[in-house]
This record gives structure tokens, C-alpha cells and sequence, in this order.
């Protein structure tokens, strides 16, 4: 999923003029950081992605959306006032060619969770991307899980198929749905009923409307096309069901409970002033008890019904639900980077367990980061999934399982994780 930084600039503008303070301050431009060269991945000429070559010639693949494309994957937590302190990758973050994004506002993450290191991984997912692909009124291409071949504009399967068919693929990860589900504007219309001090979004009929059974049906349908599309592409380039392995990634939780944020909701409150995570207490509830699992359940019914009709689809699922558990957005646990009583920069050893895996809302949107970004797994948040997905691929096993956070570091740099479960229960059958 993505914010989309115009309207949000617009409701900024709206909420100055009524004369509240609705961000945090202002995100200044900064010196060049330290730069983290351990993940450097390099751009594939005959590709529009960001690859990593390992030691055999096994390939693992991600396709979808920005929860697996990397977003926000430049940002080691969140900082007041600048970025000098959270800069993890520098302004090349996203890019997937020498010279920039091969596909402009993809935001494929050198940081991104596919590249697990221990295999060459391609990364094919577009933040944005819905099911079908979309050439948007303002030139952006968001390709979809789809075979469009338009001259330069291809789908994702249409790229998988074409780099399944010269190179061995064992495994495709895959994010989708929340874009088709309309995840972004709902969330766009809690954070302005935070800012306007208006009514609570989850009581709108517009939002409920966005987010109803019978859109979520639809919706799974779309999803269900969408996966066996995937299977098809592997079909066409030459793969039986039984030589590969698809699996699903479900969606983060990224705020706290409402009982865990270090802010309060009031008026004169600093939650979106400081914090950056303006929802009401009610809004964010119903969004983690209500919404993201009507989300991830759509998912998994999406996956019911393609292996319904492909039973010999090799599917599970990796469920992130609580992989950031007391490391979201404004949780009473973590702090901002350079603030009272928290860490100094993202270098800081103890950064990744005193500082947010998940990036901020930013309504205002400034030269040093993109809106889009907002409310996406940050660096700590892509690490942290891509120590799960190298657990996922299990030397070639392929298994499902839950993410599940432990502290420090691992020797790689990640957050230290762990696959819970896993098995046939993650199997989706």
C-alpha cells in the first residue's frame, strides 16, 4: 500500500488553515550519513528490479505491493526535526538502476525483505501495485500481477515468466490486496478525522463502505486471479507445480494497541504533532481488530479458493501480524530517534530495540522523504521480515510459519527473529 503525498499536503494545508499544528517538524535536508554496504544489491540489465546474486544458481522472488517492494526501507526508525540520525541507505535507497528507479515510485529497497543473502533474489514488487496493473493519470505505471506487455509497461507475471524461463526459480513471495482493498484511503480518512477533530473514521459509511463483506469478496476474487496468474507464469516458463513454492505474505500490524501509545488522542495532544501516528484510540482499535484482519482473512481466502482450483499449487503463508510487537508506530516502548531518554543515531547498537520499525505519518510533504512512505516497515522493519523469509525458504524447504520478534541483532545486522509454527498448518490447503 501507499499514502498518497497530494492529498495529504492539501489536508495539511487545510488544518494549518484552521489553525492546528499537524505534523512533526519539518523534515530538513542532511549531510551524507553513514552508509549501511552490507545488503548492495545491483540492477540486472534485462530486468526492472533490484537483484542479489548468491552462491548457487537457485533464485527466490518477490512480487506485489510495498509491504514486500521495501517502502520506507531508507528510514532506521523515526527522527524529529531532520534525517541526518535515521539515514540507513541514503538517497540511492530505491534505486534498481545505476542512474535511478527503473520504474519510478516502486521503491524497491536495497533493504528489502526478498533478499535473504543466502540465495541470488530478484525483486519485481511495486509500492502501489494492486492486481491489475494501472497507468495512472499522472504517468506513474504500477504494474499488477498480471501478463500486460505494452512496450516498456509489463505486469509482474509477465516478469516473473520472462525470468523464470532462464534462470531456476524455487520460490515467489508474494504481498498483494491491500491496495485493491482500498487500505491507503482508509487510512488517509482516519488521520484527517484526527486532524479536523472530527467524527471517529470507523463510524463513516463511506469508509465501512470501502471495506464492506461484499467489497472484500470481490476483492478476494481479484486476489485469487492474481495468485494464479503466478502460478500460470511459472507454467509458461517451463516449472511443474511440484518444482516450486508460493508464498503468501499477510499484513503488519503497524500501531500499537490503543493502550500502548506513548501519546494521547486529545486536542492538544502530541500524537501527530510529535508522534506522527494521529488516529483516535477508537479508530485505531477497530483498524487492528476489525480491519487488518478482515484484510489478511480475505488473503487467505483468496489462497483457499486458487488452490480449490489448482490443488497441486504448493501455497503457504507467512503470517507478520505481531513481527513488529512493541516496535510500532508510537508505542510507548521505543522513541524517536534523538529525543529525551532515546538513542543518539541508528548506528547506536541498541537502536534497533529502542527505536520504531514502522515510519511515521507524514502529511506534509517535504524534499528529504515521500509521503508514500508513510505508516510502511521501515529499515529495522524490512530486516526483520527478510530474517524471517531466509527462515521461510529453509535451504530450499520452503515452509510457512509466524514472525516473530526477539531482541538485538543477528550476525547479519537484522533484528533477531524467529518462524514460529510452521509446518502443515501454514500450508494452505
Amino acid at each position: 500500500m501507499r499514502f498518497r503525498p497530494v492529498p495529504l499536503v492539501a489536508l495539511a494545508s487545510s488544518v494549518i488553515a484552521a489553525g492546528l499544528l499537524v505534523a512533526p517538524a519539518a523534515q530538513g535536508a542532511a549531510p551524507e550519513p553513514r552508509r549501511d554496504t552490507r545488503f548492495t544489491p545491483y540492477a540486472a540489465d534485462r530486468f526492472e528490479a533490484t537483484v542479489e546474486t548468491g552462491k548457487s544458481d537457485v533464485w527466490v522472488v518477490s512480487l506485489g505491493d510495498s509491504y514486500i517492494s521495501g517502502e520506507a526501507g531508507r528510514w532506521a526508525g523515526n527522527q524529529t526535526g531532520g534525517t541526518k540520525l535515521i539515514d540507513a541507505l541514503g538517497r540511492t535507497a530505491y534505486w534498481d538502476t545505476p542512474d535511478g528507479e527503473a520504474i519510478k515510485g516502486c521503491h524497491r529497497s536495497k533493504s528489502a525483505a526478498i533478499h535473504i543473502g543466502v540465495v541470488n533474489s530478484l525483486n519485481l514488487a511495486c509500492s502501489g501495485a494492486k492486481t491489475a496493473s494501472e497507468l495512472r493519470s499522472n504517468g506513474e505505471w504500477k504494474p499488477g500481477i498480471d501478463f500486460v506487455n505494452d512496450g516498456p509497461r509489463e505486469g509482474q507475471a509477465f516478469m516473473l515468466e520472462k525470468f523464470a524461463r532462464d534462470n531456476k526459480v524455487r520460490m515467489v513471495a508474494l504481498s498483494i490486496g491491500g491496495n485493491d482493498l482500498s487500505f491507503a484511503p482508509v487510512m488517509e480518512a482516519c488521520v484527517k478525522a484526527f486532524l479536523l477533530r472530527g467524527s471517529e473514521c470507523h463510524e463513516d459509511d463511506k469508509v465501512l463502505d470501502m471495506v464492506s463483506p461484499e467489497v472484500r469478496a470481490r476483492i478476494a476474487e481479484r486476489i485469487t486471479g492474481a495468485i494464479l496468474n503466478v502460478a500460470k507464469a511459472m507454467e509458461r516458463a517451463g516449472y511443474d507445480d511440484d518444482k516450486w513454492s508460493l508464498v503468501l505474505q499477510l499484513y503488519p500490524r503497524p500501531l500499537p494497541p490503543a493502550e500502548e501509545f506513548r501519546y494521547g488522542d486529545g486536542i492538544l495532544g502530541n500524537r501527530q504533532l510529535i508522534g506522527g501516528c494521529g488516529f483516535y484510540d477508537a479508530d485505531a482499535r477497530w483498524a487492528l481488530k476489525e480491519l487488518l484482519p478482515a484484510l489478511n482473512e480475505t488473503v487467505l481466502a483468496a489462497g483457499r479458493s486458487a488452490v480449490a482450483e489448482r490443488p497441486s499449487l504448493r501455497l503457504s503463508y507467512l503470517d507478520t501480524t505481531k513481527a513488529y510487537d512493541k516496535r510500532e508506530l508510537c508505542q510507548e516502548k521505543v522513541a524517536r530517534v534523538g529525543s529525551d531518554d532515546a538513542v543518539d543515531s541508528w548506528t547506536d547498537p541498541d537502536a534497533v530495540n529502542r527505536s520504531e520499525w514502522v515510519q511515521d505519518i507524514n502529511v506534509i510533504d517535504t524534499d528529504s522523504r515521500d509521503g508514500q512512505e508513510s505508516l510502511h516497515p521501515n529499515y529495522w522493519g524490512q530486516l526483520a521480515l527478510r530474517n524471517c523469509w531466509r527462515e521461510v525458504w529453509n535451504a530450499g524447504d520452503v515452509r510457512g510459519g509466524t514472525c516473530e520478534r526477539r531482541e538485538g541483532l543477528n550476525d547479519r545486522g537484522e533484528p533477531r527473529m524467529q518462524l514460529g509454527g510452521g509446518g502443515p498448518n501454514f500450508q494452505i490447503r
